[in-house]
């Protein structure tokens, strides 16, 4: 049988109440059809924060790049990019360390795809939400928008294959 390992959020939140209850009812349809589910919560990627890890890139590398094209027409773009443009590059060591804490992010996620062929997770911590929006309510927290990328940013930065499927 196909071995599902699910979180519905663990290191991952917070996640949404309506998000959690449709990865656990997800959980229990697989093991209804034969698969072993077992839970996890990632606690790993609890000190691994990737969103910090992605700006390190993002900085380092990204602002640059983007910067050849949006020169000249800056109130085009949103206020959140502008706002990202504008932070200081990243030292060569906050790279490195960018980096390093990518590797290990891999490595933990090498550990769970050895123990599981399926990881369930959401894929983002609430249900669709206004675009541009400068916060994001998770039950009865606030949160930054940038959080709605909490969960898939650590697949982006490990290159890990990820698909999203509608429940």
């Amino acid at each position: 049988p196909l071995r599902v390992g699910w979180c519905a959020e663990g290191s991952l939140g917070p996640v949404s109440e309506e998000v959690q209850t449709t990865l656990s009812k997800a959980a229990v349809a697989l093991s209804s059809l034969g698969c072993e589910i077992e839970e996890v919560h990632m606690e790993e990627w609890t000190e691994l924060n990737a969103l910090d890890i992605s700006m390190g890139f993002f900085l380092g590398e990204g602002s640059d790049y983007l910067n050849q094209y949006v020169r000249g027409h800056e109130e085009e773009i949103t206020w959140y990019i502008r706002k990202r443009m504008s932070l200081p590059m990243p030292s060569v060591e906050d790279l490195i360390l960018s980096l390093s804490n990518t590797e290990k992010l891999r490595q933990t996620l090498t550990g769970y795809l050895r123990r599981f062929d399926i990881l369930l997770f959401p894929t983002t911590p609430t249900p669709a939400h206004i675009h541009e929006s400068r916060d994001l309510e998770v039950g009865d927290r606030a949160m930054p928008a940038r959080h709605s990328l909490n969960i898939t940013v650590p697949f982006d930065l490990t290159g890990s294959p990820a698909i999203s499927v509608p429940l």
